[in-house]
């Protein structure tokens, strides 16, 4: 049986934010996507959100004709709203990558998603990972933490990684992609968080 072909007549709908905050690499990232998806022979259409009312900026657009890839993370001065925008998209009947608007809600729960990890077995520090530990170089919580890229894991080691990321995964219903960052430690890897809207 041969394998299917990969369909590219359909268009990509690319929808994504742009925060001036962000680092200048960060800002050209979406291009760099479009670039690929265009080298893979796709017609891109590039819809950036500019302005809250992401109805308007949808409202030119046939759902039926195209295929959305949701890179949006949040609508403009209103931090932590993807799950609106998932709605809308939902609402008004595109098809679109990545997890669902309840999904993308109960994620900002971290006690909730950290409870999830408990009652599924899924290891989990009894503490929580301060903001510190993950983004503030020279604080205590960051310097305390070994970074190793590439993470020097045996083949016993990365099977183990792959498992404990995929069922953290399936608990909490993430369609698609997710990002989630893991911890080893003395020979358990264990789940911090799990961000089922990332960027890629």
């Amino acid at each position: 049986m041969e394998p299917a072909k990969r369909r590219r007549d359909i268009p990509i709908f690319l929808l994504h934010d742009i925060d001036p905050q962000w680092e200048l690499h960060e800002q050209k990232a979406a291009q760099i996507l479009i670039n690929e998806l265009q080298n893979e022979g796709h017609r891109v259409v590039d819809v950036q959100v500019t302005h809250h009312s992401l109805e308007t900026v949808l409202k030119s657009y046939n759902p039926d004709d195209y295929i959305l890839f949701n890179w949006c993370e949040s609508l403009p001065g209103d931090d932590h709203s993807e799950h609106i925008v998932t709605t809308i998209l939902e609402n008004k009947q595109f098809i679109y990558t990545g997890s669902p608007s309840d999904i993308l809600f109960f994620s900002w729960n971290k006690a909730a998603i950290k409870k999830l990890l408990q009652i599924k077995n899924i290891p989990t520090p009894d503490g929580i990972v301060t903001y510190n530990s993950k983004f503030k170089p020279g604080t205590s919580d960051y310097e305390n933490i070994t970074i190793k890229i590439p993470a020097q894991l045996d083949n016993s080691q990365f099977t183990q990684l792959n498992k404990t990321a995929l069922k953290a995964y399936r608990a909490l219903g993430c369609q698609d992609y997710a990002r989630i960052d893991i911890r080893l430690k003395d020979g358990t890897f264990y789940i911090l968080d799990i961000n089922p809207n990332p960027r890629l």
